[in-house]
């Protein structure tokens, strides 16, 4: 990427999804009309992801995709970027290499998908120059740029409790025996599950990857912060799943 003048000399806020939570907090303002803060996004970028990951992805019919998503409930909006799974059959999974994508979703309209490159030399020069030109005729006819949304109300964030996705989880035993003991956690945290692949790695030890029925936020945060982490079972990744 950084080859093709496509990222930065120092690609950390495009890896760790710090300029994905940037242009989050711009369509805030657009969507919602609420100008949320950069501190209230939560962000995780893509160095987290394995190769094992894509793969399985695939193998249940799903893309990874650093995905900032922004959506309203009864209590505020939400904002996240994290690596997301999303259904090959969205079409969000065939926004790839530089191009970028907002899907929206609405009342009146339904679906809707706005599509173009997201950066290199002449897509960044051609909107730079496009500002100068607005901010110069400005400056002469002395007439205020209006700004692209003039609809505001006061920003407030969501609970966690009012936000509902499915998850992909990805699991490592030491020996195999070890997955019913997984089992019964996830039953005793009523946490269903709509998919379970298990991989085989050797000397007993084995990976698991899980798809979630849909639950709350507030619920998974739970189940990672008293996960029975030991030396037997490890919770490697945790990502949203859009779709399934």
């Amino acid at each position: 990427a950084q080859e093709l003048g496509y990222a930065e000399s120092d690609p950390t806020n495009d890896v760790e999804g710090i300029d994905t939570a940037y242009k989050a907090t711009i369509l805030s303002q657009f969507g919602f009309g609420m100008p949320i803060d950069f501190d209230d996004v939560n962000y995780k970028g893509i160095s987290s992801i394995r190769s094992e990951d894509v793969e399985v992805a695939q193998e249940m019919g799903f893309a990874i995709k650093l995905v900032a998503d922004l959506r309203e409930t009864p209590t505020g909006i939400s904002v996240d970027v994290s690596p997301t799974l999303i259904s090959q059959k969205h079409p969000l999974a065939a926004v790839n290499h530089v191009m970028n994508a907002v899907f929206i979703e609405s009342i009146g309209i339904g679906q809707s998908l706005f599509y173009g490159p997201g950066a290199g030399q002449n897509p960044t020069a051609t909107s730079v120059l496009a500002d100068i030109i607005d901010i110069s005729r400005s400056i002469r006819s002395q007439i205020k740029i209006k700004p692209m949304n003039t609809y505001h109300c006061p920003c407030r964030l969501s609970m966690q409790s009012d936000i509902f996705n499915e998850y992909y989880l990805a699991i490592s035993l030491r020996n195999a025996e070890d997955s019913d003991t997984l089992g019964r956690y996830f039953e005793q945290e009523n946490i269903g599950l709509k998919n379970v692949i298990e991989k085989a790695l050797g000397d007993k030890q084995q990976e698991i990857y899980v798809l979630t029925d849909e639950v709350s936020q507030e619920k998974i945060t739970q189940f990672i912060e008293e996960f029975p982490e030991s030396g037997v079972i490890q919770l490697i990744n945790v990502f949203k799943v859009i779709g399934g």
